[in-house]
């Protein structure tokens, strides 16, 4: 829940968890605020927007443009992710060919330019170490 915080030099409020009423203003023979005061604080005493309307409190405004801005940078980041992964973008690549050692098996699909090849694996050796010397006993 969101407390009430009272610049200095103004009077302090009625109770602890006293809010002021939608439409309150200070009176005006109070002095002003310092720059960038929280009116209102959190249980453990963080700046926070307090409620909706009241004095101090953030106007809902800002927050629905920080949703609206955050939306539209996940839609432009989800195209271009998209875009990446189009047949356009993999027909594009360059046709020529990549050459990997060993024996492969080249498979031409027919339509746009595409080849797929597969990496046979070779033979393996076993090389075979003679055994350690016996460490001798005390």
């Amino acid at each position: 829940m969101a407390t009430f915080n009272s610049p200095p030099n103004w009077p302090a409020p009625p109770t602890a968890d006293w809010q002021p009423p939608s439409g309150w203003q200070p009176d005006p023979t109070w002095p002003s605020a310092p720059p960038g005061w929280a009116f209102w604080l959190n249980s453990r005493g963080r700046r926070t927007r307090g409620p909706s309307g009241r004095y101090g409190a953030e106007p809902p405004v800002k927050l629905v443009a920080g949703w609206v801005a955050g939306g539209i940078a996940f839609l432009v980041i989800l195209a271009a992710a998209a875009g990446s992964n189009s047949p356009a973008a993999v027909s594009a690549a360059p046709s020529a060919p990549v050459t990997v050692p060993g024996p492969t098996r080249t498979v031409t699909v027919p339509g746009p330019a595409v080849t797929v090849r597969q990496t046979v694996p070779g033979p393996t050796a076993t090389v075979t170490q003679p055994p350690l010397p016996a460490v001798a006993s005390r």
